[in-house]
C-alpha cells in the first residue's frame, strides 16, 4: 500500500499452493531498456531489489492507498539461477496460474493506441 510519491514496498512470503490464499498473477512485458527502478523490503526499508521499470510502472498502477494486495510476479518469485528442468518448472507455473484468482497483463503505459487496441481485445472476446 501507498501513496504514488511513496517508495514501493514488499514482503516475500511462502504459501503451499494447495492452502494459499488468494493471489493475482501480475505478468508484464518485457522492458528491453537497460532502465531499472528499486522497490523495497517492508520491514528493511534500506533493502530493496532492482526491476525492470515496466514491472516498476506496473505496481505503481496497481498500489492502493491503504490495502495490501497479494501478487505473484515471475520476476521475483522464480529463482531464474535454479536449474529445474524446463518440464517441471512448466508444470508448476501452469498450477500456479490455475489456482490465481486473476491474472493481470500489463503492457505498458497507455498510448495513442490504447483505446484502438482495447476495443479490438472486447471484440475479438
Amino acid at each position: 500500500p501507498g501513496k504514488d510519491d511513496e517508495p514501493i514496498r514488499f514482503r516475500i512470503q511462502r504459501y503451499d499452493l494447495s492452502k494459499s490464499p488468494l493471489y493475482q498473477i501480475l505478468s508484464c512485458a518485457r522492458d528491453e531498456g537497460e532502465d531499472r527502478q528499486a522497490i523495497f523490503v517492508a520491514k528493511d526499508p534500506a533493502t530493496s531489489i532492482s526491476v525492470q521499470t515496466v514491472l516498476w510502472k506496473a505496481l505503481q498502477h496497481l498500489r492502493q492507498p491503504t490495502e495490501e494486495i497479494l501478487l505473484w510476479i515471475h520476476q521475483i518469485c522464480i529463482d531464474q539461477s535454479d536449474e529445474i528442468h524446463p518440464y517441471l518448472r512448466d508444470l508448476m507455473l501452469s498450477h500456479i496460474q490455475n489456482s490465481a484468482s486473476k491474472v493481470i497483463v500489463w503492457l505498458g503505459e497507455a498510448d495513442q493506441y490504447t483505446s484502438t487496441a482495447s476495443k479490438l481485445v472486447k471484440k475479438l472476446a
